[in-house]
């Protein structure tokens, strides 16, 4: 793949996201819409990184033509899962309702799949690093007890990337937020506020902010956020 220029690297990732529909949701489901399968497949890889809501998503379908009942994109949300073109995390809940009734949020398999498959003129560097690191964690934690990757919502609403741990016990051993750019005061107020209120409700004395560039431990009520470039992560350093 690296031998490739951009062109020739885009098309052979989108190919894959063909062949992987074809093959293995559409033929071996048997599922008869492939303009529905494919569809809705690269909505979801275009939402890497953002929670999925199938009911929103069965309504754009139906807007553009394309008629699709929601309990069929439930299953379709399986199938892509189980063949590994895309991942879906849960929220942390000590609820199964819960967890089951709240969206999902979606990352596609590589971050580079999800951009392959983009419009045009889209980049979403954030999107692509939340993928990177979503797709680290799994890596790190193999073998790890309690190594469940969730997301977090605040009791005021505010979202935290992943959350490591054992939602059906309620107890949790990491939180880690994703945020490319930093530069912005209003950024990383945001970020530190949704930091600050999961360390204190989930009863940790820190957390991490994986950014691209940025280097810093600042502290909050109850415990420290340590801002971590994305390379020094990514290596564990």
């Amino acid at each position: 793949m690296q031998e490739l220029d951009e062109g020739e690297r885009i098309q052979t990732l989108q190919n894959y996201v063909q062949l992987v529909l074809l093959r293995d949701i559409s033929d071996r489901h048997e599922v008869r819409s492939v303009h529905a399968v494919r569809s809705f497949a690269l909505s979801l890889l275009q939402s890497s990184g953002s929670q999925t809501s199938v009911n929103k998503l069965a309504n754009g379908l139906r807007s553009r033509g394309i008629a699709v009942g929601k309990d069929t994109l439930y299953d379709l949300l399986d199938y892509f899962t189980d063949a590994f073109l895309l991942f879906a995390v849960p929220v942390f809940n000590r609820s199964l309702r819960v967890r089951e009734a709240n969206p999902r949020k979606v990352y596609a398999v590589d971050p580079r799949l999800a951009f392959a498959v983009a419009p045009a003129g889209v980049s979403n560097l954030g999107a692509r690093l939340e993928t990177a690191a979503y797709l680290e964690l799994p890596r790190r934690l193999r073998g790890a007890r309690g190594g469940v990757i969730s997301y977090y919502s605040t009791r005021t609403g505010h979202e935290v990337d992943f959350i490591v741990g054992d939602p059906e016990a309620g107890q949790a051993t990491r939180l880690v937020q994703v945020c490319a750019d930093l530069t912005r005061a209003a950024t990383r107020k945001r970020e530190a506020q949704a930091l600050e209120e999961a360390v204190n409700e989930v009863g940790l004395g820190e957390a991490t902010i994986v950014a691209m560039h940025d280097a810093e431990d600042v502290g909050v009520t109850g415990g420290v956020i340590h801002v971590v470039p994305a390379w020094a992560w990514m290596l564990g350093v």
